[in-house]
C-alpha cells in the first residue's frame, strides 16, 4: 500500500483515499503498485522502472518534469548491494519508488523534526536527499580513524589479512567516490534547470548541495590517497621481511664456507696431506672450524649485519 505525505509546513501523514486538496503530496510506492499510478506518463514508468534496476545516481530533467535515481552505498558493508529508488518529481507531486524501508524511514524522520522552509515538492526532495547524506562526514571520519589503526597494525606486524583489508579499503572508498560523484552531477544537472522546473531559490538549494557533495568527494579522495599509501607500506614491510629472511639466509652461508672449503680439502684423501694420521688432527680441525665462525660471527656484529 502506498504511503503519502502531505507537503505542508510539516509533513502530514495522509489516510488512504484522502485528498491532498491544494496542496502538493509526496507518495512511496513499491515497484508492484507503481503500474496504478495514474499521474506518471507511461514514458517515464518504464524509465524508473529502468533507473531502480540499476546501480546508478542520476537525474534527467523532462520538459515538465524531473526522473531521477539515487544508489546509495550500504555503510554497514560497502560490499553488499546499494539501497536503490528511483523518484518522479513535478510541481505538485513527488513520487518515490521504492522496494525497501529507505524512503519511508527518510520521510518519517523529515515529518517528525523541524518544519519544512518551503511548501514545495523540490524542497521535500532536497530535504530527502540532505538527510541521505547528513552522517557521511562522520562515517568517513571514522572509516579514517579504522584506516590509521590498520596502519598501526602494519607497522607492528600485528595484521595477518592485511591483503583483504587494503582490498576492502579500495573497493569500498572506490563506491564511495562514484556515488558522490554522481551525486554532484546530480545537483549539477537540477542547477541546470533546462525545463524552467525549479524557481532561483530552489536551484540555489541544489547548489548548496553540490557544495556539499564536492567536499565528501574530495574528503574521499583523500582517503583513497591514504590507502594508497598504506599499500605501499604494507609492500614496503613484505619487501623488508624478504631482505631480512634473505639477509640471514646469506649470514649463514657466509659462516659455513671455511667449514666447507676445509672439509673439501681434506675430503680429498690425498697421501701426503699433513695431519691426516695423526691423532689430534681432528680436535684440531673442530677448533680452527670453531675458531673461524666465531671471529666471522664477531665481525657480523660489529659491522650491524647480526
Amino acid at each position: 500500500m502506498a504511503t503519502r505525505y502531505l507537503i505542508d509546513r510539516q509533513l502530514t501523514l495522509l489516510a488512504d483515499g484522502q485528498d491532498a486538496g491544494a496542496l502538493p503530496c509526496v507518495s512511496i510506492v513499491a515497484e508492484s503498485e507503481f503500474d496504478d499510478a495514474p499521474f506518471v506518463a507511461p514514458l517515464y514508468k518504464n524509465a524508473m522502472k529502468s533507473l531502480i534496476s540499476t546501480e546508478n545516481t542520476y537525474l534527467d530533467a523532462c520538459p515538465d518534469c524531473f526522473i531521477g535515481s539515487v544508489a546509495m552505498p550500504d555503510r554497514t558493508d560497502p560490499a553488499n548491494d546499494p539501497y536503490r529508488f528511483a523518484f518522479f518529481l513535478d510541481r505538485k507531486r513527488l513520487l518515490l519508488l521504492d522496494n525497501g524501508p529507505l524512503c519511508a524511514d527518510a520521510l518519517a524522520t523529515i515529518a517528525s523534526s523541524r518544519p519544512l522552509h518551503e511548501v514545495t515538492t523540490v524542497y521535500c526532495l532536497f530535504e530527502l536527499m540532505r538527510l541521505l547524506t547528513k552522517g557521511d562526514q562522520k562515517y568517513l571520519s571514522d572509516y579514517e580513524d579504522a584506516m590509521e589503526r590498520t596502519e598501526e597494525a602494519i607497522l607492528g606486524e600485528e595484521l595477518s589479512d592485511t591483503s583483504q583489508v587494503m582490498l576492502a579499503y579500495r573497493r569500498t572508498l572506490l563506491k564511495l567516490d562514484t556515488y558522490y560523484r554522481q551525486l554532484t552531477d546530480m545537483a549539477d544537472d537540477a542547477i541546470d534547470n533546462e525545463n524552467g522546473l525549479l524557481t532561483e531559490g530552489e536551484v540555489r538549494l541544489f547548489e548548496q548541495q553540490q557544495r556539499a557533495c564536492e567536499r565528501l568527494m574530495d574528503r574521499v579522495a583523500t582517503l583513497r590517497e591514504y590507502s594508497v599509501q598504506l599499500r605501499e607500506l604494507h609492500q614496503s614491510q613484505i619487501e623488508a621481511q624478504r631482505n631480512s629472511t634473505m639477509q640471514l639466509f646469506t649470514i649463514i652461508t657466509v659462516l659455513f664456507v671455511p667449514l666447507t672449503l676445509m672439509t673439501g680439502w681434506f675430503g680429498m684423501n690425498f697421501t701426503h696431506m699433513p695431519g691426516l694420521d695423526e691423532a689430534w688432527a681432528y680436535p684440531a680441525f673442530v677448533l680452527a672450524v670453531a675458531a673461524i665462525v666465531v671471529a666471522e660471527i664477531v665481525v657480523f656484529k660489529r659491522k650491524g649485519w647480526l
